[in-house]
């Protein structure tokens, strides 16, 4: 029986190279950590690749403990993620990757026929065709490739090619959403949505969800991204949405292969993603302690603007937002405030866009507008609403971006 052979990077001076060996020397790999979070900072074209990996890669992403930090070193240590499946516990082992790990890498059910568990994995059920995407893709999306623990990898149904777009804005919130929540996520998502904006969110119920429909209702495009596989028994009650991204030419996508189901800890996992796929983050609702604040955490280590929107002092699901705007977010009060701070309000869309009132109180207001500046008692009087009733559609245009305020005056706004 042949002895075992080391890789040669494992090999120094004679020695056995271990990976506290290879953190000494992971620039020349391509890999530096992150001072303040600890993450790795990943140069991926350093990374060994080649298309015959592609099926091992995704086999090896697929285990448990085989993260965004541990993957690329283990591939750049021992050359190829083929090379790392193969490997056995005791080289693992001495390699610096944990037992239960080693053992799990070791025991894979899938490299015993890795192209038929990629058939599968590709193919979860009927009617889901998964694209994997490493970050050696072109269609991999640039912005994550930047980020401090960036993914390894992406399961995605849909239109992958929408990833890269540049104008594409988070909304999140929470699940137990509140009627003034909802109105305010509605008018903002339809506000980016029919100026071509993306909007990626999480595939829960509440404020992902109200902004996800209504964004599908006016045409938009979304990104979904969910926190187990992509497959009808992992999203549960999601699937409906998830297909109706998919069929409205968006794309759902996750980090998790096809046999994980979600749970408390792959949420945070999944919120890093979300803000990362966008240019900024907005919050309309959320408690203080919450996941949607860690989407706001997420996308301030990644150097992303967050807004939030300003509720009543006396909403628990306002904490969130006013606590944030105390630490300095962005107040969003229109749409015109998030295309303001993701940059997008010089750019043009093609296209002149025409706002539609949603009633006739609306369509009256704009009526006024359309040649004169006018003071709220200037409408009272020429529209014989009462000031409430005007006050109230006022706060709804230029939530739309259809009106603005300049001093006392209102005026009609054409983005």
């Amino acid at each position: 029986m042949k002895p075992r052979r080391w890789p040669k990077r494992f090999w120094k001076s004679g020695l056995k190279m271990t990976i506290d060996d290879l953190k000494k020397k992971i620039k020349k790999l391509g890999l530096t950590i992150d001072g303040d979070s600890g993450r790795m900072l990943v140069e991926w074209q350093k990374v060994p690749f080649s298309e015959a990996d592609r099926p091992y890669w995704a086999g090896l992403s697929s285990i448990d403990g085989v993260g965004p930090n541990t993957l690329p070193l283990l591939i750049s240590c021992f050359g190829s993620a083929k090379n790392v499946l193969f490997a056995d516990k005791e080289l693992l082992t001495q390699a610096g990757i944990p037992v239960n790990v080693s053992a799990r890498i070791v025991g894979f059910y899938g490299k015993s026929d890795i192209k038929k568990w990629f058939v599968r994995a590709l193919n979860p059920e009927p009617n889901i065709n998964l694209s994997f995407l490493t970050p050696k893709d072109k269609v991999f999306p640039e912005r994550l490739l930047t980020m401090a623990g960036a993914p390894s990898h992406l399961w995605a149904w849909g239109d992958k090619k929408i990833l890269n777009q540049k104008r594409i804005v988070a909304g999140v919130g929470t699940r137990k959403i509140t009627p003034y929540g909802r109105s305010v996520t509605e008018i903002l998502a339809e506000g980016l949505a029919v100026r071509g904006v993306t909007v990626v969110s999480g595939l829960m119920y509440g404020v992902d969800e109200a902004a996800q429909r209504t964004v599908l209702k006016n045409n938009g495009i979304v990104i979904g991204v969910w926190a187990g596989g992509v497959t009808g028994q992992s999203l549960g009650s999601r699937f409906r949405l998830a297909r109706e991204i998919v069929l409205n030419k968006g794309v759902v996508v996750s980090e998790f292969s096809f046999d994980k189901f979600p749970f408390k800890g792959t949420f945070p996992s999944r919120n890093r993603i979300v803000s990362g796929l966008a240019a900024g983050v907005v919050i309309t609702e959320a408690a203080v302690k919450s996941g949607s604040l860690i989407t706001a955490d997420c996308a301030l280590d990644q150097g992303k603007p967050v807004g939030a929107v300003p509720g009543p002092i006396t909403s628990p699901l306002s904490e969130g937002p006013n606590e944030l705007l105390k630490n300095g977010a962005t107040p969003i009060t229109n749409i015109i405030d998030i295309l303001n701070m993701c940059g997008f309000s010089g750019e043009v869309l093609g296209k002149s866009l025409q706002y539609l009132p949603k009633n006739s109180k609306e369509k009256l207001i704009l009526k006024l507008l359309a040649d004169q500046n006018l003071t709220v008692d200037d409408l009272v009087r020429n529209s014989s609403f009462p000031i409430s009733e005007v006050s109230e559609t006022l706060t709804s245009l230029e939530l739309s971006g259809a009106v603005g305020q300049v001093g006392e005056e209102w005026r009609a706004t054409v983005l």
